[in-house]
Protein backbone atom coordinates (compact mmCIF):
# COMPACT_ATOMS: atom_id res chain seq x y z
CA UNK A 1 0.00 0.00 0.00
CA UNK A 2 1.23 3.74 -1.03
CA UNK A 3 1.22 6.64 1.04
CA UNK A 4 -1.79 7.97 -1.45
CA UNK A 5 -3.35 4.77 -0.36
CA UNK A 6 -2.50 4.87 3.04
CA UNK A 7 -4.06 8.46 3.28
CA UNK A 8 -7.27 7.75 2.23
CA UNK A 9 -7.68 4.95 4.59
CA UNK A 10 -6.97 7.10 7.23
CA UNK A 11 -9.14 10.14 6.26
CA UNK A 12 -12.00 7.68 5.78
CA UNK A 13 -11.24 5.86 9.24
CA UNK A 14 -11.21 9.62 10.68
CA UNK A 15 -14.84 10.48 9.11
CA UNK A 16 -16.57 7.59 10.10
CA UNK A 17 -16.08 6.72 13.56
CA UNK A 18 -18.87 3.93 14.41
CA UNK A 19 -20.10 0.32 13.43
CA UNK A 20 -21.95 1.08 9.85
CA UNK A 21 -23.60 -2.13 11.32
CA UNK A 22 -24.25 -2.20 15.04
CA UNK A 23 -23.69 1.61 15.46
CA UNK A 24 -20.92 0.75 18.31
CA UNK A 25 -19.06 4.10 18.43
CA UNK A 26 -15.37 4.31 18.97
CA UNK A 27 -15.41 5.63 21.62
CA UNK A 28 -16.34 2.61 23.54
CA UNK A 29 -12.71 1.27 23.56
CA UNK A 30 -14.58 -2.67 24.40
CA UNK A 31 -14.21 -2.91 20.78
CA UNK A 32 -11.65 -1.74 17.81
CA UNK A 33 -13.03 -0.29 14.69
CA UNK A 34 -11.43 -1.99 11.37
CA UNK A 35 -11.76 -1.13 7.79
CA UNK A 36 -13.40 -3.42 5.47
CA UNK A 37 -13.23 -3.47 1.95
CA UNK A 38 -17.03 -3.86 -0.03
CA UNK A 39 -14.83 -5.14 -2.97
CA UNK A 40 -12.16 -6.98 -1.81
CA UNK A 41 -9.11 -9.54 -3.30
CA UNK A 42 -5.52 -8.77 -4.90
CA UNK A 43 -7.30 -5.76 -6.67
CA UNK A 44 -8.91 -4.10 -4.51
CA UNK A 45 -8.58 -0.91 -4.48
CA UNK A 46 -8.41 1.80 -1.72
CA UNK A 47 -11.19 4.34 -2.40
CA UNK A 48 -13.58 5.99 0.01
CA UNK A 49 -16.31 4.04 -2.00
CA UNK A 50 -15.47 1.00 -1.63
CA UNK A 51 -14.77 0.98 2.21
CA UNK A 52 -16.79 0.52 5.18
CA UNK A 53 -16.24 1.13 8.90
CA UNK A 54 -17.35 -2.33 11.21
CA UNK A 55 -16.18 -3.38 14.33
CA UNK A 56 -14.39 -6.34 15.24
CA UNK A 57 -17.39 -8.31 16.18
CA UNK A 58 -19.29 -7.37 12.92
CA UNK A 59 -16.13 -7.27 10.87
CA UNK A 60 -15.39 -11.29 12.06
CA UNK A 61 -18.83 -12.30 11.12
CA UNK A 62 -19.10 -10.64 7.59
CA UNK A 63 -15.90 -12.91 7.03
CA UNK A 64 -16.31 -16.29 8.67
CA UNK A 65 -20.14 -16.22 8.84
CA UNK A 66 -20.25 -17.46 12.39
CA UNK A 67 -23.18 -16.19 14.55
CA UNK A 68 -22.42 -13.70 17.52
CA UNK A 69 -25.76 -13.14 19.84
CA UNK A 70 -27.59 -9.88 19.05
CA UNK A 71 -25.91 -9.34 15.48
CA UNK A 72 -27.77 -9.87 12.45
CA UNK A 73 -26.89 -12.27 9.61
CA UNK A 74 -24.24 -10.46 7.27
CA UNK A 75 -23.32 -11.00 4.06
CA UNK A 76 -21.94 -8.73 0.80
CA UNK A 77 -25.57 -8.02 -0.29
CA UNK A 78 -27.06 -6.85 2.84
CA UNK A 79 -23.44 -4.37 2.96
Amino acid sequence: MNKAEKLVIQEFAALFRSCAVCYWPESDMRRRMEIHHLVGGAGRKHDRRNLLTLCNNCHTVLHSGSYLTGLPDLNKGIL
